[in-house]
């Protein structure tokens, strides 16, 4: 990349390295994040998150008074599962 005038370029290389140094710390702490997750907590985020979705598309597919607005939402709860 050509800045020109070297305290521009200067400037870009500081701001390229700065960009840089932070995605390296959000990677590391992703890193530390789905280490520390245990495999059983995940699949019961899994499990519950299924049960949901097949909850709500239960409710969805049988005219009852408290789905009230939720008849519409059909394609976003197939989209989330």
């Amino acid at each position: 990349m050509s800045a020109g005038h070297p305290l521009v370029a200067f400037d870009v290389a500081v701001s390229r390295r700065e960009e840089l140094l932070h995605q390296a710390e959000v990677h590391r702490i992703v890193a530390i994040a789905d280490a520390t997750r245990s495999p059983f907590a995940t699949g019961l985020r899994g499990r519950l998150g299924r049960l949901l979705v097949g909850l709500g598309e239960r409710l969805q597919s049988r005219p009852h008074p408290l789905v009230g607005d939720l008849a519409t939402a059909t394609g976003p709860l197939r989209i989330s599962r």
